[in-house]
């Protein structure tokens, strides 16, 4: 008995003397594993048909391209960025879905290099969690998706750097302020956002306020001029801000609040950095106030509704802080308790495998069908030769994909835009046009306009059907 305590000491003291030893190939090997797992998920994230928000943008800036102004042509109570950059980008991508997804992660990808930069300058060595926890966190928030979030993160995150900058020339405030512009033309949130950075500037870097500015406002006033001389201001004013305020519906607080657990509990590893960083021994300086304002403060925006994506505003300040408790904890656990952050890193690997095989499923069952029918019926509804379309707002990506014109300027309906009648307005438009494709769930438990989807099943042609997509293709003679 003595014999064996005494092997199980001596192998005790061998292990710990590994792993105190091998620190850094341990911490290396997580993050390889980390990476790879990562990649993984990330070429899974190109096989995804278009979603409706996704449609909308790329629909609008396709009629961008094609000479029409957005807020008169189509309606949307969004702010233009996402549909004006799809829009620069339609004559040489055309409807490639793939290419603008390889375009998104290419921001994604930036925004990642920016919070490595930023992160390094609050604690040294601590971005080589924080890009990586910002990435991976990424898909599951729909950071691969066609949407204004990543744009503003990008923005934001590059605003960040700017004004963090040690030394630097004024016209970097300036820039800063640009981005900081743009954030806002993505998004109308961003707007929050503006303001730590704002008040850190005033206190701490006056030399930077009338640069970072003129920045600002020079942008905002030639944008606001493109609208006044287009005559589309009173119709942006009225659709992306007057429409937000009085119809935008929120969703029960309680639904909310589980749609953001279920998405946090599969990137809980992000939590335990953030709890990591709070716990102990904290330098609570300006600079650390300000990455906390903009990870904590934007989110008394995002109650109205259950969307992962809006995360993403403050998500790359959230893998910073979180960055830095990572670095924390290793520095604390591997001299004080050798055998936790092994344990840890194992763990976490673990569970974001099990993530990434939980979304390798969703890919291979939902995904993909969905994504091979999306192309079938693309196919077909450029065969036909109805000159318009009108779809179902889960069906809007086929304004996109399709050689068709939208019936009306309202391509999707909803309580946000039922101040202008849509859904009547829609529905009289429908019923005094002649050949007209129209796309239509079978399923109608979803379905906003359910007065159109039982007018079209009484009145149209069944033209095709697609499972995977719940989808019917229907032709007004």
């Amino acid at each position: 008995m003595y014999t064996k305590l005494v092997q199980n000491v001596i192998i005790s003291w061998m292990i710990q003397e590994f792993l105190k030893t091998n620190k850094s190939r341990i911490i290396r090997l997580f993050l390889l594993a980390f990476w790879i797992i990562f990649l993984f998920t990330l070429i899974l994230s190109f096989t995804k048909p278009l979603y409706q928000d996704e449609g909308v943008f790329l629909a609008i800036a396709k009629g961008i391209a094609g000479g029409k102004l957005p807020y008169l042509a189509f309606w949307d109570h969004k702010t233009p960025g996402i549909y004006l950059t799809w829009g620069l980008l339609y004559p040489l991508l055309g409807t490639k879905i793939i290419l603008y997804k390889i375009f998104i992660w290419v921001i994604n990808f930036l925004t990642a290099g920016f919070v490595y930069k930023i992160s390094e300058r609050y604690r040294e060595s601590s971005g080589k969690y924080s890009a990586p926890l910002f990435l991976a966190s990424l898909i599951f928030f729909e950071g691969n998706y066609l949407v204004a979030e990543p744009f503003v993160a990008f923005s934001l995150a590059s605003a960040l750097f700017l004004i963090l900058k040690p030394s630097q020339h004024r016209s970097w405030y300036f820039v800063a302020g640009l981005t900081m512009f743009f954030a806002v033309l993505f998004k109308q949130t961003a707007a929050v956002s503006l303001i730590p950075l704002v008040v850190y500037v005033y206190i701490y870097k006056k030399d930077g306020l009338w640069p970072l500015f003129v920045g600002l406002l020079t942008p905002t006033l030639i944008f606001i001029s493109y609208l006044l001389g287009t005559h589309s201001f009173t119709a942006f004013w009225q659709q992306a801000f007057v429409a937000n305020v009085a119809a935008y519906p929120s969703e029960p607080f309680r639904k909310v609040i589980l749609a953001w657990f279920d998405v946090f509990r599969r990137v809980w590893w992000l939590i335990l950095g953030l709890m990591a960083f709070f716990i102990g021994n904290i330098k609570f300086d300006s600079k650390t106030w300000l990455l906390i304002s903009l990870s904590l403060l934007p989110v008394i925006t995002f109650f109205v509704r259950p969307y992962p994506h809006y995360w993403i505003q403050v998500l790359p300040f959230m893998a910073i802080l979180a960055g830095i408790g990572f670095l924390r904890l290793q520095e604390y656990l591997f001299p004080n308790n050798v055998y936790i952050l092994p344990i840890i890193f194992v763990v976490i690997i673990a569970s974001f495998g099990q993530n990434a095989l939980w979304y390798r499923w969703i890919t291979a069952n939902l995904n993909a069908p969905k994504d091979t029918e999306q192309t079938q019926a693309t196919e077909i509804i450029n065969k036909l030769s109805s000159p318009t379309i009108l779809t179902e707002n889960r069906y809007t990506g086929f304004f996109f994909l399709s050689n068709k014109s939208p019936l009306t300027k309202y391509i999707y309906l909803t309580e946000v835009n039922e101040g202008e009648h849509a859904r009547q307005q829609t529905l009289e438009t429908l019923q005094n046009t002649h050949n007209v494709v129209i796309l239509w769930p079978s399923d109608e438990r979803y379905v906003y306009a359910k007065e159109i989807g039982s007018w079209v099943r009484n009145n149209c042609r069944n033209i095709a059907t697609f499972p995977a997509l719940d989808m019917t293709i229907y032709q007004k003679d």
